[in-house]
């Protein structure tokens, strides 16, 4: 069985413990890890939508949220990004979308 990138023998793990009942809950941890790493393998990425954010900024604004979203006003978090901006560049590569404004 591998398990974590390594070869696990399940044969010396059982025989390692002192008893059945021992061997009978080593087993079942090894077959609880291996269901979950098989899980992690199959698992399908979730579709997300990029936001739209001058969009959504006008909307929160809009609705008189922004403050409550943010713990900011639209100005200062306008400040903060300009202060950030180089930090907040995203990779091409990493992205779908075209650069930001």
């Amino acid at each position: 069985m591998q398990l974590f990138n390594e070869e696990v023998d399940i044969y010396e793990e059982l025989q390692s413990t002192c008893s059945a009942a021992e061997a009978l809950d080593t087993l079942q941890q090894l077959t609880e890890m291996q269901i979950m790493l098989d899980r992690l393998r199959t698992s399908e990425r979730l579709d997300h939508q990029r936001l739209d954010w001058h969009d959504h900024a006008k909307q929160l604004m809009h609705e008189g949220l922004f403050v409550n979203e943010y713990t900011m006003s639209y100005e200062a978090h306008s400040e903060l990004v300009e202060i950030l901006r180089s930090y907040l560049q995203r990779k091409e590569y990493n992205s779908g979308g075209p650069p930001l404004p």
